[in-house]
């Protein structure tokens, strides 16, 4: 039985685009593409050097630097049709991330601190190829007979590497830079599967590109899944970011309470004798659901929850009677409210609800913090 046409919004059918041109990154100048802060025009989307002696990162993080987490192209156009040719490149990680977020893109549109989304690289499950995958999706196409000219975010999948990319618009589109950053000073997360994405419905629904419309500002995401521990190698690339605007460190749950001991304060340090006035500010895990106490005598993780607080305050403590004003810690397990469980995917990631939660909670607090 041919079922095709049980519902029309499930279908993924592209128009003709035979009128539409097409440009990489590099190839307009008022493109302005965020979250990279290593690479070179022409290069690769990668979010990190590649490995070398300097930088001998894990064969995880390795991998996982090519997966373009938190980049985004930004631009203001005229066009009333903008599309997306793109080649991307998976690995068999995981069944919990959802396939738009994992290889998708998504658009916004309007001014900064109001922007909203306005399409997606819609696909159909059942026909993505793996390891690699070719498609191309039209994210807008709405009449503008006045020819006003608005600002987008492209916004680049959260678990595939981005081989190739090209962006439609109409032929005689007109291009302007968009808007300056409310800073630009970039914030710079380095953290967990959490950080990367995972489980977001799609690349704007992490909590990092939350954070960044919200403040209008660059949000460099270095969230390694599993893969983020603390290395010194790590802080040392970190500390090449030049002026960064705050450094936001959550790998607490890639590491035992014994290894966050060990590479916490050295991480810290390197830091901020890199930069010395920059806002450092360290995380401890979420309240995953299934560590809730399920009656007064079930307390098997209040220990290891305590030792990993105590931790992270010891440091901060260590930092700020040496006399650093600006080194801060966020309790994670206070970060959710009361309804945590229905903030999870999988009871370890963050759904939309919960990414949404922690954007909520980190938002004012780097707003003040990174004044």
């Amino acid at each position: 039985m041919d079922k095709s046409g049980f519902d029309k919004n499930m279908q993924t059918a592209q128009p003709d685009d035979s009128s539409i041109r097409y440009y990489t990154v590099d190839e307009c100048e008022n493109f302005v593409l965020e979250g990279l802060p290593f690479r070179k025009k022409g290069g690769s989307f990668r979010r990190i050097p590649e490995k070398q002696e300097l930088f001998p990162y894990s064969d995880g993080v390795d991998t996982y630097a090519d997966h373009t987490a938190g980049v985004c192209l930004r631009f203001a156009t005229d066009s009333a049709d903008i599309r997306i040719k793109a080649k991307v490149r998976m690995i068999w990680n995981s069944g919990d991330i959802m396939t738009f977020g994992r290889v998708g893109f998504d658009l916004y549109c309007g001014e900064p601190k109001k922007s909203f989304c306005v399409g997606v690289s819609r696909m159909n499950f059942d026909e993505v190829k793996f390891p690699e995958h070719t498609f191309s999706a039209q994210l807008y196409n709405r009449p503008n007979p006045k020819k006003s000219v608005h600002e987008f975010q492209l916004n680049f999948p959260l678990y595939a590497a981005v081989e190739e990319l090209y962006i439609g618009f109409e032929p005689d589109a007109v291009f302007e830079k968009p808007s300056l950053r409310s800073n630009p000073k970039p914030i710079i997360v380095y953290g967990t599967s959490i950080e990367q994405g995972c489980s977001a419905s799609r690349p704007g629904m992490a909590y990092t590109n939350m954070i960044s419309r919200r403040l209008n500002r660059e949000v460099i995401n270095m969230g390694f899944a599993g893969s983020a521990k603390g290395e010194e190698f790590m802080a040392k690339m970190l500390a090449d970011i030049p002026d960064p605007g705050a450094f936001i460190l959550w790998y607490d749950s890639n590491v035992s309470p014994d290894e966050l001991a060990q590479t916490l304060p050295g991480f810290s340090d390197i830091l901020r004798n890199a930069h010395r006035t920059t806002p450092i500010v360290t995380i401890s895990k979420l309240p995953y659901p299934d560590e809730t106490a399920v009656d007064s005598s079930d307390d098997v993780n209040f220990e290891e929850r305590q030792s990993r607080t105590a931790i992270h305050t010891e440091n901060m403590a260590r930092r700020v009677n040496a006399g650093d004003a600006r080194f801060h810690f966020i309790d994670g397990r206070k970060m959710l409210d009361e309804n945590q469980g229905e903030c999870f995917h999988d009871l370890i990631h963050p759904n939309d609800f919960g990414m949404t939660k922690i954007a909520d909670a980190l938002t004012p607090r780097l707003a003040i913090l990174t004044k």
